[in-house]
C-alpha cells in the first residue's frame, strides 16, 4: 500500500470478503495523510470525520502521520481535531514555510516517536523560525531528516538521537549555521551523519569544532577539508565524501590519522578531481 489514501479506499471495494479484511484490520490504517496542495487542479475534500474514521480503523493508534499540504487551515485543523499524537512512531512534514509547524496552544507530546523527516518545498529560501521543532517532546527520537529551502530551525531536545540527515537545497550561511547548530546540540549521541544535496559541495562552514565521540559512519557531500577540520571524529568507522574540491595530500594524512588510531575501516572518495 503506497502513501495514498484513496488506494485504499479503493481495495475496500474490490468485492465484500476484501473490504471485511481490510476493515478488521487495523495495521492497514494506521498511516494518514494529510494532502492538499494549492496549486494543484484538485483539491480533494478533508474533513475532522475522515480523520475520527481513519483513526477507530487504526484502533486508534496512527504509526505515523504524513502532513503533505500546504494549506495551513487544514493543518490547523488537524492539529485541532487530533488527539493521538502520543502513539505515533514516526511523523513527516512536507509543506512551505507558511503551514504553521505545531498548534498554537501547546506543544506537542510524542513519546513513542522515533523517526522525524522534515521536507520544506518552498521555492525561495526564507525565515521558517515558526518551526519551532523544539516544542515537540520526542525524548525517544531516534532519526531526524531535513530536506528543502530553510534558514534557521529549532531542532527537538533528542537525548538518543543516532541518526541525523540533512538533504540541503541551499549554500547559505544560514543554513550553514543550522547544520553546524545541529551538530553541536546532537554531538554526543549521533552514531550516523549524511550531509548531501545538489548545493551541499559549496556549503562554507567555519564554526567551532564539533567533537563527536560516537559517530561511527560519515557521508559528506560538501567542502570535505572544511566540514573533516570542524568535526573532530573520535571513533568513526566508515568515511564517505563526493567532492570536487580534495586536497588528496591533506585527505590523505586526514585517513592515515584515522587509521592509526584503528578506528577507520572503510574511506571512499568519489566524484571528485583531485588536486595535484
Amino acid at each position: 500500500i503506497n502513501d495514498d489514501t484513496q488506494t485504499l479506499i479503493r481495495l475496500t471495494n474490490v468485492c465484500h470478503s476484501w473490504r471485511e479484511f481490510l476493515l478488521s484490520t487495523p495495521l492497514f490504517w494506521q498511516h494518514f495523510v494529510l494532502y492538499g496542495r494549492k496549486n494543484a487542479p484538485v483539491v480533494r475534500f478533508w474533513n475532522p470525520q475522515k480523520l475520527d474514521v481513519w483513526h477507530e480503523r487504526a484502533d486508534f493508534a496512527f504509526r505515523v502521520l504524513t502532513i503533505n499540504c500546504d494549506i495551513p487551515q487544514r493543518v490547523q485543523s488537524l492539529y485541532e481535531c487530533y488527539h493521538g499524537w502520543a502513539s505515533l512512531a514516526e511523523l513527516r512534514f512536507c509543506v512551505d514555510e507558511h503551514v504553521p509547524a505545531l498548534p498554537e496552544s501547546a506543544a506537542l507530546e510524542l513519546t513513542n516517536l522515533k523517526t522525524l523527516r522534515v521536507a520544506f518545498r518552498n521555492r525561495e529560501e526564507s525565515n521558517v523560525d515558526m518551526w519551532e521543532l523544539a516544542r515537540i517532546n520526542c525524548p525517544n527520537l531516534q532519526t531526524l531528516e531535513v530536506e528543502g529551502l530553510f534558514s534557521s530551525i529549532y531542532f527537538p531536545t533528542a537525548p538518543h538521537l543516532k541518526t541525523l540527515v540533512f538533504r540541503l537545497q541551499s549554500a547559505s550561511s544560514a543554513c550553514a549555521f543550522t547544520v553546524h547548530s545541529a551538530l553541536t546540540q546532537y554531538r554526543h549521541s549521533l552514531d550516523k551523519l549524511s550531509i548531501t544535496g545538489p548545493f551541499a559541495g559549496s556549503l562554507a562552514v567555519s564554526d567551532p569544532v564539533v567533537v563527536m565521540p560516537n559517530l561511527r559512519t560519515l557521508r559528506l557531500r560538501v567542502d570535505g577539508e572544511k566540514w573533516l577540520e570542524v568535526l573532530k571524529l573520535e571513533c568513526v568507522e566508515r568515511v564517505h565524501i563526493e567532492s570536487s574540491l580534495i586536497d588528496g595530500a591533506w585527505m590523505y594524512h586526514w585517513a592515515t590519522q584515522r587509521d592509526a588510531q584503528r578506528s577507520l575501516r572503510e574511506f571512499r572518495l568519489s566524484d571528485c578531481h583531485v588536486k595535484e
